[in-house]
């Protein structure tokens, strides 16, 4: 494999390489969103060092949760930030954090925004998992298909062909990020003609969707070790009755008393500790899940509750 480039006395590592390919397109992308749905910009200039700042701090602690086991080992690693350890998926999620509280701020609609990340997240993604494809990370269990791929590298614990699970991923967010632009054009097309109804939420509700589906179905063919969780199917249904719980108060939250909310989130907090104490005793079968799998699945769910109590708080969007 390609895992590293060398150009004169520099040397280059591919996944390096792509990652930064990858930032720039979707910068690139993102901006012609921003500009094509008339959304202020200006908060980026203003804020460009808080977006940064976190993309960074985020994505590099995602690395660490997920390679815990060689940072408590050797806990003065975590200085060593230039050792290629970074979460993509945690950049962009410190980034959403920095929209968030900027849009907060600037009281402009968060859900609009998100809808114009997606592709560029999407993309992003891609190029990140073509990127660990050519250097060697995130590979696949062992395989008999004609596709197998045999990596001669240090990293790579297999010896014999393995799914090239990274190029799996590459090619379903590639078709993420083409359904999603196939659908900003349609409804930046139809916007004129619709007295308003511009559909915000559903791009971020089917970019999330299918994402988190494909990190669901495609983790089952990596290989490389991993943080993983012991999950029943009653945690899922527990966490999905708390976000929509959520959800619920988020939409009433100007029509019911202090009073009332205080006893919810009581009745919350006393419900979450029940069921921990009644957890052991339930019979249902735990199933094994990798962490990137669970948090998937939260994401997904979470996705879903607040776009539809957005959707249902703000009907005029």
């Amino acid at each position: 494999m390609f895992e590293a480039f060398q150009i004169g006395p520099f040397l280059f590592r591919s996944y390096v390489l792509f990652l930064l390919l990858g930032i720039i397109l979707a910068t690139e992308l993102f901006l012609r969103i921003v500009r094509k749905e008339n959304l202020r910009i200006a908060v980026f200039y203003r804020k460009g060092m808080w977006f940064i700042s976190l993309f960074l701090l985020i994505g590099r602690l995602f690395a660490i949760l997920i390679l815990y086991r060689v940072y408590v080992q050797d806990p003065l690693r975590i200085l060593i930030f230039w050792d290629g350890e970074f979460s993509i998926v945690g950049g962009c999620i410190g980034i959403a954090i920095a929209l968030f509280i900027a849009t907060y701020r600037e009281r402009q609609t968060f859900l609009t925004w998100l809808d114009a990340m997606l592709p560029p997240m999407t993309l992003l993604f891609a190029f990140d998992w073509f990127g660990r494809f050519l250097g060697a990370l995130s590979y696949g269990k062992p395989t008999n298909m004609p596709w197998g791929v045999i990596y001669e590298s240090m990293q790579v614990r297999y010896t014999v062909p393995v799914h090239p699970v990274q190029i799996y991923y590459a090619f379903w967010f590639s078709i993420v990020t083409f359904l999603l632009l196939l659908l900003h054009k349609k409804r930046f097309d139809q916007m004129p003609r619709f007295e308003g109804s511009s559909g915000v939420g559903f791009p971020t509700l089917l970019g999330v969707f299918l994402g988190c589906l494909g990190v669901v179905l495609l983790e089952y063919f990596r290989g490389d070790f991993a943080l993983t969780v012991f999950a029943k199917l009653t945690d899922f249904l527990f966490l999905t009755l708390l976000f929509v719980s959520l959800g619920v108060i988020a939409v009433l939250e100007r029509r019911i008393s202090p009073r009332f909310s205080l006893m919810n989130s009581i009745a919350v907090g006393f419900g979450t500790i029940g069921y921990l104490l009644l957890r052991p005793f339930i019979t249902v079968a735990s199933i094994e899940w990798r962490f990137s799998q669970f948090i998937a699945v939260l994401a997904m769910i979470a996705a879903i509750v607040y776009v539809c109590a957005y959707r249902f708080k703000y009907r005029n969007l």
